[in-house]
């Protein structure tokens, strides 16, 4: 085979590999909404999930959208599992953690509609030793996880959502609940958000 002919072959592998990744992601968006239809809230409402977490410094959240669209959790985690991104080779610089980050985000929105799956710059540390290991790029997941029944003062009776945070690792698939005053640990390093940027 010459080198001509090689390219063709090659060119054709890779637009037959293209075809079968956009077929996957239509199998997967269909199988998705005949599953979930997402809950919406306002960017306001979303920033306000994370400051009740703690999360309460001027400027820490960021969110481009108006409108965010939200799922459970357990709908997330099947995302997450079914995702390829942490089979994805890391490389220190053109490929890493702020890669990995914008892409699982970015992905979400693409293939699901689902913004609410920001990206956030941080640092981590070594949960054991408590040393700092430098900068990071993480996921942080805003979900609601339906309503509760709750009694007003005169004895009447409101519904008020359940919303809650979790923080995810789209370099191997961990994952933490984000709960006030507690430390976010997934595997053996402690995450400490500093900015969030929802897009």
């Amino acid at each position: 085979m010459n080198q001509k002919e090689l390219t063709q072959l090659n060119k054709a592998i890779w637009e037959f590999g293209l075809n079968l990744i956009y077929l996957g992601i239509k199998f997967v968006q269909k199988a998705f909404w005949s599953l979930k239809k997402p809950s919406t809230i306002n960017s306001n409402t979303l920033k306000e999930v994370l400051k009740n977490l703690g999360f309460t410094e001027k400027d820490m959240i960021s969110c481009s959208d108006q409108k965010y669209q939200i799922i459970d959790w357990n709908t997330w985690e099947w995302i997450k599992d079914i995702d390829l991104i942490d089979k994805l080779i890391y490389y220190y610089d053109y490929f890493d953690c702020d890669n990995f980050a914008f892409l699982f985000s970015s992905l979400a929105a693409a293939n699901y509609q689902l913004n609410s799956c920001g990206v956030v710059y941080g640092k981590v540390y070594d949960k054991d030793t408590l040393k700092l290991l430098g900068g990071h790029a993480f996921n942080v997941m805003v979900i609601y996880e339906g309503d509760e029944t709750l009694q007003n003062p005169d004895g009447t009776f409101r519904k008020e959502p359940i919303f809650k945070a979790y923080c995810y690792e789209p370099m191997n698939d961990g994952f933490a609940k984000i709960e006030k005053d507690k430390p976010i640990i997934i595997g053996s390093w402690i995450y400490r958000p500093i900015w969030f940027f929802f897009f």
